[in-house]
């Protein structure tokens, strides 16, 4: 059989007869010049191996199997035909030349010296007898005595209560007004006693002594600005100064009049040179925006601011007013309080 080399340089197929021995000699090439010295001489060349087939990826969007070229390099991104999805193909590699788990391996040899006999193999041993214990049971548990005992004695039901008639939506509605129109007499009235209280607190809190002096009808007016004050408080301070001062009051109605009262209602005064003092405190009753705003406070839970006067406040001051009267032993009318 004619003996086959192949040139390094062209890969070209060089044969010789039979019997050659071309091994540590120069040859030259028929195809390329080249010359090289071959090894040992090779048997017939061996069969080119089948072109590998092209590698297959799956798209990641409809999973349909795409074949890509061997030499596809990495990386590249291809579109899906079928979906229009872009990706980056990553060809399977192929299986490792790994030992498969399945190939059982061969059992390694002992180690035997030369000249010595093989020892005889060991008798298996035989497995240990497992002997079945009978389950442990536990004892029943010992009754105890129960003492007898007398049944409690069952709840007695309560007794149903009978269903409230539903009032009439009506009558709700009724119910509703009438409470809030309590309620705001309620709050009127407090502030009203509220602002006579403070009143007669910080202008007539003279002391309270028992009659001990002829008192004598007096009337007068009460004007501001050429207007009667309704609401205004008149207060004589006595100019004498002694245990049993008196401070008569008046105060003055719709059209600015005004008695003084010492001991009862309009009684009067006793004789004596007295001080004036009138204040005018703002009546919230009197005007239906501020008795709103009070009842407003009123419900927010706040206090109800002090009443203001509407007069200057020098005539709220005996001393400042200006004003003096006296008291004569017979029916007195008073000049007009022109308050400017």
């Amino acid at each position: 059989m004619p003996t086959t080399l192949a040139c390094p340089s062209c890969r070209a197929a060089l044969k010789f007869a039979d019997g050659v021995d071309v091994t540590g000699k120069k040859i030259r090439c028929a195809k390329c010049r080249g010359v090289f010295t071959p090894g040992a001489a090779k048997g017939p060349a061996p069969a080119k191996a089948p072109a590998a087939a092209p590698p297959k990826v799956s798209c990641p969007g409809c999973k349909v199997v795409l074949k890509v070229p061997a030499n596809f390099p990495a990386g590249k991104k291809i579109k899906c035909p079928k979906c229009s999805r872009t990706f980056a193909p990553t060809p399977a590699r192929p299986p490792s030349p790994s030992v498969s788990s399945k190939t059982p391996l061969p059992a390694p040899r002992a180690a035997t010296k030369v000249g010595a006999a093989p020892k005889p193999a060991a008798a298996p041993r035989p497995a240990p007898k497992t002997v079945a214990r009978p389950p442990v049971v536990a004892p029943p548990p010992r009754p105890e005595p129960v003492e007898d005992e007398a049944p409690a004695p069952a709840p007695k039901p309560a007794p149903p209560r009978p269903a409230a008639a539903p009032k009439p939506a009506a009558d709700d509605e009724m119910d509703e007004a009438e409470k809030g129109r309590q309620k705001r007499l309620l709050i009127i009235a407090g502030a009203l006693f509220l602002t006579t209280a403070v009143g007669y607190y910080l202008f007539f809190s003279g002391p309270s002594r028992p009659p001990t002096r002829t008192v004598y009808a007096a009337a007068g007016t009460v004007l501001y600005k050429g207007k009667p004050a309704e609401g205004a408080q008149v207060s004589l301070i006595p100019e004498e100064k002694g245990k049993d001062v008196y401070s008569p009051q008046g105060t003055a109605g719709p059209d600015g009049t005004f008695k003084l009262s010492t001991y009862g209602n309009g009684d009067g005064a006793p004789v004596g040179r007295y001080k004036v003092a009138i204040t005018w405190l703002d009546d919230p009753a009197s005007d239906p925006a501020k008795q709103e705003a009070l009842l407003k406070k009123l419900a927010a839970g706040e206090a109800p601011p002090p009443p203001k006067n509407r007069l200057p406040e020098k005539y709220s001051d005996p001393n400042a007013s200006g004003i003096s009267v006296e008291i004569k032993a017979e029916s007195n009318q008073l000049e007009p309080f022109d308050l400017k």
